[in-house]
């Protein structure tokens, strides 16, 4: 009698270790799953916006296009920023699931070689889209500048056209004038 308690009592314990192992089995499932989704959710996201930074160069000296480019261009930079968390997310889930392995079972290789993929993946987006941003705002204060220019050596030209015009088609003979007219293509080459 003694021996058959003793063994009801091992069966108990054996069910309800086989009942926790059952449900921490779920909880991984689980947690492989969502992190699966996450990973494939991020990886998508990354090469739909590698088609965005390789798609055009900076449209220089085209103002508004550069403007358009841009604002897409600090929008993804908004976006980096925001999905910055959720990739940390997977790499701490994957981190624990990879110390939940059996250090030399295949799964292990697989689950460490997706993390090591997607976080290469991730660090070539972030440093593409910063030097398309920096690129972008180069062109486009220089395009700025370019126009300004043009717009400056416009006014000063049509000024000169003015003041050439009222002035007659006769010769400059006198020193002052000379000397004025002078200057005034000196500013012009100089604003060239």
């Amino acid at each position: 009698e003694d021996e058959a308690g003793v063994l009801v009592e091992q069966i108990m314990e054996v069910k309800k270790d086989l009942r926790a192992r059952d449900e921490e089995l779920k909880l991984l499932a689980s947690t492989i799953n969502q992190w699966k989704e996450e990973l494939q959710g991020l990886s998508m996201w990354m090469k739909e916006v590698e088609v965005f930074l390789h798609a055009e160069d900076a449209a220089f000296g085209d103002l508004e296009t550069l403007e358009a480019q841009l604002k897409e261009s600090n929008a993804l930079q908004e976006d980096i920023l925001t999905l910055q968390p959720n990739v940390e997310n997977i790499n701490e889930t994957g981190q624990s699931l990879l110390g939940r392995c059996d250090q030399e079972g295949q799964f292990r290789v697989e689950l460490g070689q997706q993390l090591d993929h997607v976080n290469d993946d991730w660090e070539m987006t972030v440093t593409t889209a910063n030097k398309q941003n920096e690129k972008l705002k180069k062109a486009f204060d220089k395009s700025r500048e370019v126009v300004q220019l043009v717009k400056e050596i416009n006014q000063f030209l049509d000024q000169l056209e003015g003041e050439l015009a009222g002035s007659g088609v006769a010769p400059v003979t006198a020193a002052p004038e000379l000397s004025q007219r002078t200057y005034k293509l000196l500013q012009l080459r100089d604003k060239a």
